[in-house]
């Protein structure tokens, strides 16, 4: 049986999935499934339903990978731009050059 609002919350789903926008799709997928268990479903349709809590759960598992991709890049570049920062004080002549660096001149 085809349910009108189901199937305009999966098409919704798929177009957030197919974007790679996986945080959008995750609770239109479970939607689209709520709304299909809640109307007297065919024993196809609650096939369909699983199939979309199962797309959902994939997606969760990929969200969380890519966040942790992202802040393992985040890491990456910060310890980057801190080894740049010792090379310069290191090529100004170090810590004790720099104002506030302890050059022990004392007033």
């Amino acid at each position: 049986m085809v349910i009108p609002a189901a199937v305009d919350v999966a098409n919704k789903a798929v177009a957030a999935d197919t974007a790679g926008k996986f945080r959008e799709a995750i609770p239109l997928y479970r939607k689209a499934a709520d709304i299909i268990d809640g109307s007297n479903p065919t024993s196809e349709d609650r096939k369909v339903a699983e199939n979309y809590r199962k797309r959902a759960g994939v997606l969760e598992q990929k969200a969380q990978m890519k966040e942790m991709e992202s802040g393992v890049k985040l890491a990456q570049d910060g310890a980057k731009v801190a080894n740049q920062a010792n090379e310069a004080v290191s090529t100004a002549g170090g810590m004790h050059n720099m104002a506030g660096g302890g050059g022990g001149g004392g007033i």
